[in-house]
């Protein structure tokens, strides 16, 4: 029996392929939080509990996402549903801008690699929202804003004012209410 023509739903027959391997390692692995002495508050205080916790969840979820992409009856027919990954210009920007996010953020520290990524990414989708179509200008204003200068400008404070906010906003929550080391 041909297992291609059984999978009914392709993207959560895909999904429960790549979780379920990933939940069998957070279940089995042995040094996950290295070999910390965490025996104080017994076995509910030990972060390996929730590790495998957790483990068993996605193992749990998994398995149920397989079976429920898999087609057990051989008289029916379904429709297949296929993946469709949109991998467009913006979607682009955005993994390139993260994974400089990533390599840059130990050298500039966080408040200023947080701030260009979230005012590039600002203007990238604003950019995408106000276009009419998708061949305009990458880092230009919208289409409706390029009446003069000073609306350009009004455009660029605008998300450098979003940035600064959406900065200021998630240094906050690190420092003071997680209590994180920043770079």
């Amino acid at each position: 029996m041909n297992l291609k023509k059984q999978i009914k739903d392709r993207p959560a027959f895909l999904l429960a392929a790549i979780f379920l391997p990933v939940g069998i390692f957070l279940l089995t692995g042995d040094d996950l939080v290295g070999r910390q002495i965490t025996d104080l508050g017994g076995y509910w205080a030990r972060p390996l509990t929730y590790i495998r916790i957790l483990g068993a969840i996605t193992i749990a979820l998994s398995a149920l996402l397989l079976i429920k992409s898999i087609q057990f009856r051989r008289g029916r027919e379904y429709e297949v549903k296929k993946i469709a990954i949109g991998w467009g210009f913006e979607a682009g920007m955005t993994a390139a801008a993260l994974v400089a996010y990533c390599i840059v953020m130990p050298l500039i520290t966080f408040v200023p690699a947080t701030f260009a990524l979230v005012f590039g990414m600002n203007l990238l989708y604003k950019r995408k929202e106000g276009s009419a179509s998708p061949k305009e200008d990458s880092f230009a204003p919208p289409a409706e804003s390029r009446r003069g200068a000073r609306s350009r400008w009004t455009y660029y404070l605008n998300s450098a004012v979003y940035a600064l906010l959406a900065t200021f906003v998630l240094y906050m929550i690190f420092t003071k209410l997680l209590h994180a080391v920043l770079p």
